[in-house]
């Protein structure tokens, strides 16, 4: 008698790259909304919103942890001299 020692598969292979794939466009999402997010954002700031997008593209996640620390206040300069 003999004894089979391989252990199965948890998942099979079309659900691993269901959820893989699930997964990924999930954080893109994620990623691409924070990027929007931020550039409208820096143009109600007063900055340049597509060059403060682009580096938090490219820098994600921590160019937006950067730009929610750091970012500029809100506040127009007609709203300061009221």
């Amino acid at each position: 008698m003999e004894i089979d020692l391989t252990y199965p598969d948890s998942f099979p292979v079309w659900l691993q790259n269901t959820l893989s794939i699930s997964i990924l466009i999930v954080g893109l999402g994620l990623v691409l909304f924070s990027c929007r997010w931020v550039g409208r954002d820096a143009d109600k700031r007063g900055k340049a919103g597509c060059l403060v997008a682009l580096v938090v593209f490219l820098t994600w996640p921590l160019g937006l942890i950067l730009w929610l620390v750091f970012r500029p206040d809100s506040r127009s300069k007609w709203s300061r001299l009221n």
